[in-house]
This record gives structure tokens, sequence and C-alpha cells, in this order.
């Protein structure tokens, strides 16, 4: 049973793995969501309440943090409410298109569309896109180091 719970957990890791790369899954809930399955089903033994509410907390603030880095980034580097609004409208048309690349290249056009219109300047539209992109990129990296410790945590508590 504890090899099954095992390949459970290692089944929704990677899907979070994926989903730090595909936005569309939920990629740090899902790989708590692993964790909470396998404490439950072992009565929480091994994996205790706290690694629970520990990782659950690292889920958490990395989702949170993932969600404002790229209009944060995009504020940093001027962009309004315009801009951020032509990136969500331009990451979703993008992903229906072209999925993941489709949706990077969406959220960037958005952005740009939206400041472009709203300042009639190209510069300013270039640095919020920027911004945009970098704030993207920061709240990536964030989820992929929240993820790593949430898979330290976890097998730290069943070693």
């Amino acid at each position: 049973m504890e090899l099954f719970l095992l390949a459970i957990v290692i089944l929704f890791f990677f899907l979070g793995f994926i989903g730090i790369i595909l936005p569309i899954l939920p990629s740090l809930p899902l790989m708590w969501i692993g964790i909470v399955i396998y404490g439950f089903f072992t009565d929480f033994n091994a994996v205790t309440t706290e690694i629970v509410l520990w990782t659950g907390a690292i889920a958490l603030i990395g989702t949170l943090l993932d969600l404002i880095a790229g209009a944060f980034g995009a504020k940093a580097y001027g962009s309004s409410w315009i801009g951020i609004l032509g990136a969500v409208i331009g990451s979703i048309i993008g992903f229906v298109i072209l999925n993941i690349i489709g949706l990077i290249i969406g959220s960037a056009i958005g952005t740009f569309a939206g400041e472009y219109l709203r300042h009639q300047d190209i510069d300013a539209a270039k640095r919020a896109t920027i911004g945009s992109m970098i704030g993207f990129l920061f709240g990536t990296v964030l989820k992929m180091v929240a993820g790593i410790v949430i898979v330290i945590l976890f097998f730290g508590a069943i070693a």
C-alpha cells in the first residue's frame, strides 16, 4: 500500500512540475494534494500534520507570489491596468491558439497592445512588456524553488 501511495505522490509531483511550465495546471497545489493524500492514508505517521501545514503554506505563498509577480513586473516597468488586462486577454487567446508558447507570446503581445493603445508610445509599451516578461519568469522560478522545497520536505519526512 505504501508503495502505491508513494507512486501517487510522485505522480502529483510530476504533474505539479508540469504545471510550473504549463500554467493550466495548478502546480504547487497539486503537489500539496499528493502529500495530503499520503499523510491521510498513512495516518500522518511519517508525513505529519506539521509537514502538511508547512508544505501547504509553501504551496499557498508560492502560488500567490507567482500570481502577483507578472503584474508587479509590469507595474515596476510602467504598465497600467490596461497593459495588465491586455496581458491576461493575450494569454488566453495565445493559449487557445498555440498552447504554452502562445500563452507567453500572447501575454507579451497583449501587454504591448494595451500599453501602446494607452500611451501611443512604442518605447513605453516595450518597457511594460519587458517588465511583464521579467515578472512571469520570476514567478516561474519562484514556483520551481517552492516545488523543490516541497519535494525535499516530503522525502525528508518519509526517509
